[in-house]
Protein backbone atom coordinates (compact mmCIF):
# COMPACT_ATOMS: atom_id res chain seq x y z
CA UNK A 1 0.00 0.00 0.00
CA UNK A 2 1.08 3.44 -0.74
CA UNK A 3 0.84 4.92 2.28
CA UNK A 4 3.48 2.34 3.64
CA UNK A 5 5.98 4.40 1.60
CA UNK A 6 5.29 7.62 3.06
CA UNK A 7 7.49 8.59 6.33
CA UNK A 8 6.82 11.21 8.55
CA UNK A 9 3.45 10.94 8.04
CA UNK A 10 1.39 13.39 10.42
CA UNK A 11 -2.45 13.78 10.28
CA UNK A 12 -4.64 16.09 8.65
CA UNK A 13 -7.75 17.22 7.49
CA UNK A 14 -7.96 18.90 4.48
CA UNK A 15 -9.87 18.17 0.99
CA UNK A 16 -8.05 18.93 -2.51
CA UNK A 17 -9.60 18.97 -5.88
CA UNK A 18 -9.68 15.66 -7.84
CA UNK A 19 -9.50 15.07 -11.65
CA UNK A 20 -13.28 14.90 -11.77
CA UNK A 21 -14.04 17.94 -10.48
CA UNK A 22 -15.10 16.11 -6.65
CA UNK A 23 -13.08 17.32 -3.79
CA UNK A 24 -10.66 14.35 -2.41
CA UNK A 25 -10.06 14.16 1.17
CA UNK A 26 -6.81 14.12 2.68
CA UNK A 27 -6.00 12.25 5.60
CA UNK A 28 -2.32 12.61 6.11
CA UNK A 29 0.87 14.00 4.82
CA UNK A 30 4.24 13.17 4.80
CA UNK A 31 7.77 12.25 3.03
CA UNK A 32 8.73 9.68 -0.40
CA UNK A 33 11.91 9.46 -1.20
CA UNK A 34 13.78 8.61 -4.00
CA UNK A 35 16.96 6.60 -3.46
CA UNK A 36 19.26 5.80 -6.59
CA UNK A 37 23.29 5.61 -6.72
CA UNK A 38 24.89 6.12 -10.82
CA UNK A 39 22.00 8.68 -11.69
CA UNK A 40 24.06 10.95 -14.70
CA UNK A 41 23.67 14.10 -15.39
CA UNK A 42 23.14 15.04 -18.55
CA UNK A 43 23.02 18.64 -19.73
CA UNK A 44 20.81 20.15 -21.97
CA UNK A 45 18.34 17.04 -21.83
CA UNK A 46 14.57 18.40 -21.16
CA UNK A 47 13.38 15.04 -19.00
CA UNK A 48 14.47 12.78 -16.21
CA UNK A 49 14.75 9.53 -17.39
CA UNK A 50 15.33 6.10 -15.23
CA UNK A 51 16.93 2.66 -16.93
CA UNK A 52 14.64 -0.07 -17.54
CA UNK A 53 17.95 -1.76 -18.54
CA UNK A 54 19.90 -1.12 -14.70
CA UNK A 55 16.21 -1.20 -12.55
CA UNK A 56 15.92 -4.99 -14.17
CA UNK A 57 19.59 -6.03 -13.38
CA UNK A 58 19.28 -4.60 -9.87
CA UNK A 59 16.73 -7.60 -9.38
CA UNK A 60 13.45 -5.31 -9.67
CA UNK A 61 10.45 -6.48 -11.49
CA UNK A 62 8.77 -4.15 -13.87
CA UNK A 63 4.81 -4.96 -15.01
CA UNK A 64 2.96 -2.80 -17.92
CA UNK A 65 -0.44 -2.63 -17.76
CA UNK A 66 -3.35 -0.06 -18.85
CA UNK A 67 -1.20 2.74 -18.76
CA UNK A 68 0.36 1.96 -15.91
CA UNK A 69 4.31 1.24 -14.83
CA UNK A 70 4.43 -0.87 -11.47
CA UNK A 71 8.09 -1.96 -10.51
CA UNK A 72 8.26 -4.27 -7.70
CA UNK A 73 11.19 -5.73 -5.66
CA UNK A 74 12.04 -9.09 -6.96
CA UNK A 75 13.09 -10.77 -3.71
CA UNK A 76 9.85 -9.94 -1.64
CA UNK A 77 7.61 -8.24 -4.21
CA UNK A 78 6.81 -5.09 -2.72
CA UNK A 79 6.16 -1.73 -4.52
CA UNK A 80 9.35 0.21 -4.87
CA UNK A 81 7.85 2.17 -7.69
CA UNK A 82 4.84 3.33 -9.92
CA UNK A 83 4.50 5.30 -13.36
CA UNK A 84 1.67 6.55 -15.50
CA UNK A 85 1.61 7.02 -19.21
CA UNK A 86 1.19 10.62 -19.97
CA UNK A 87 1.79 12.53 -23.12
CA UNK A 88 2.89 8.97 -24.87
CA UNK A 89 5.70 8.55 -21.96
CA UNK A 90 5.55 7.02 -18.05
CA UNK A 91 5.98 9.92 -15.85
CA UNK A 92 7.49 8.76 -12.29
CA UNK A 93 5.40 9.19 -9.42
CA UNK A 94 7.38 7.39 -7.08
CA UNK A 95 10.84 5.14 -7.43
CA UNK A 96 12.74 3.76 -4.30
CA UNK A 97 15.47 1.95 -5.44
CA UNK A 98 19.03 1.38 -4.50
CA UNK A 99 20.76 0.28 -7.71
CA UNK A 100 24.52 -1.09 -8.30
Amino acid sequence: MFCQLISDLRPVNAIIGGDNGAGLRVLGIGAVNTDMNNVYYVPGINANLVSVKQITADGMKIQIEGGVCTITRGSDGCVVGKAHMSGGVYEVEFLKVHLN
